[in-house]
């Protein structure tokens, strides 16, 4: 009798204090507090001799699926239909894996789509636009306050220190992040937020973060007019012109001696830190398993056993291509153009500013997505990119939900209401 009640009393008690705690603490503000405060906090990389960048996407994993345990309305349609082939396709790869941390390196990927999911179930509004808007200044702050940091402790100087490349691809987004703001809401804010944040890769000299930042103002899917976007683009153009010139830029370009009027003659003057040495290795082996490809995480076995500098490639589209072959690489581009034309159409139709605004950033977000798996690690930084941007997805679906309920039930109520005069003139 007892060992019958017991699972009963605990399923009750459990979900009495789940609604308990929920009285106190916002779910939605925790799923906020987790994503952008879990992606400040792994910006230090690390605290004495222990890294802590694992937070940025362990935290966000764990209130995710708490959140979608505890709300269990299922997956959206277009998540299902679009991310689940690529997270089937990485967990059936990680599982059959046998290179080391195939399996961490699989939870890490799928990371974002689980965020997105457990977003999607939430009842955002339009106020919450504005929270999620107040959450991405903060992290600015804090992105600045970390490299600030990290420049006083380390005595090398700024240039020496490090390429930056978190607080770089985090930048990043914030730039992308910040020139919608002033698109939609017209924020001068905003705009000076733009500003600091295409300053962070500018100034380390992370040049296709530096690029893809720049290009915020040129690869929006925003719908603005064509003197407009073209006033912008001039402007960005004008901007990473005038760094590209600086001493520092140019070395780092093309190297101490050369110039850039050398690289119209050859390519070979151009500097890219090793990185065409481990890309050989990686286009050398595609052929061998050009298809399926050679298995999870199998990038960071062939590049640790021949080149000791470097675990990842620096180069998603090769990792994807290496590790995934063909099969893998159309399955992640499908699912990214078809998750873009689902946000570009609710953009579309969408009634209020905010969810334009969601939808359209989170489809533009892409773009700069696609340009750093060129020189970077980006699918698996997902602390410093992906997170916020499955969130803002998963928001914008939501949204998009409600708004095509509220549609409906107005629709309802005004045909109820036409019935009912037909009926009184009858």
């Amino acid at each position: 009798m007892l060992i019958a009640v017991f699972p009963n009393y605990c399923k009750v008690n459990f979900t009495a204090h789940i609604q308990n705690i929920e009285l106190f603490v916002n779910l939605k503000t925790v799923m906020f507090l987790g994503v952008f405060g879990a992606t400040g906090i792994s910006l230090m990389g690390s605290i004495g001799d222990i890294r802590i960048t694992s937070i940025g996407w362990s935290i966000p994993l764990l209130i995710s699926v708490f959140s979608i345990l505890h709300i269990s309305r299922g997956i959206p349609k277009s998540l299902i239909i679009y991310w689940l082939p690529w997270v089937g396709l990485i967990v059936i790869a990680a599982s059959m894996s046998e290179h080391e941390n195939a399996l961490l390196r699989a939870i890490i990927l799928i990371t974002p789509v689980v965020v997105a999911w457990a977003a999607s179930q939430m009842s955002w509004n339009y106020v919450d636009i504005l929270r999620y808007n107040q959450w991405a200044k903060t992290l600015m702050l804090i992105g600045v306050l970390v490299i600030l940091f990290k420049v006083h402790i380390r005595e090398e100087g700024f240039y020496e220190r490090s390429i930056a490349a978190a607080e770089s691809i985090t930048a990043v987004f914030l730039a992308w992040l910040f020139y919608h703001q002033f698109v939609f809401f017209r924020s001068r804010q905003a705009l000076l937020f733009w500003v600091i944040a295409i300053s962070i890769p500018l100034a380390s000299v992370t040049r296709m973060a530096a690029a893809a930042a720049v290009l915020s103002v040129m690869m929006s899917f925003a719908p603005i007019g064509r003197l407009r976007r073209l006033g912008w683009s001039l402007l960005g153009l004008s901007i990473f012109g005038i760094v590209a010139l600086t001493p520092d830029f140019a070395e780092k370009m093309i190297g101490e001696g050369s110039s850039y009027g050398e690289l119209w003659e050859s390519f070979d003057v151009l500097q890219t830190s090793g990185r065409m040495v481990a890309w050989s290795a990686l286009i050398d082996g595609i052929p061998e398993a050009l298809l399926l490809g050679h298995g999870s995480n199998s990038t960071q076995t062939i590049l640790q056993s021949s080149y000791d500098a470097f675990g990842h490639p620096h180069n998603d589209w090769l990792r994807i291509l290496y590790e995934y072959g063909i099969v893998g690489t159309l399955i992640f581009l499908y699912a990214v153009v078809m998750q873009v034309t689902r946000l570009l159409r609710i953009g579309s139709n969408a009634v209020s500013v905010e969810l334009k605004y969601a939808s359209y950033l989170a489809a533009s977000l892409f773009a700069p997505l696609l340009l750093l798996m060129v020189t970077d690690n980006v699918i698996l930084y997902s602390a410093f990119f992906g997170n916020m941007h499955f969130l803002l997805i998963g928001i914008a679906l939501s949204l998009s939900r409600s708004e095509a309920q509220n549609a409906a039930f107005q629709l309802n109520l005004t045909s109820s209401r036409a019935s009912a005069a037909i009926g009184r003139i009858v």
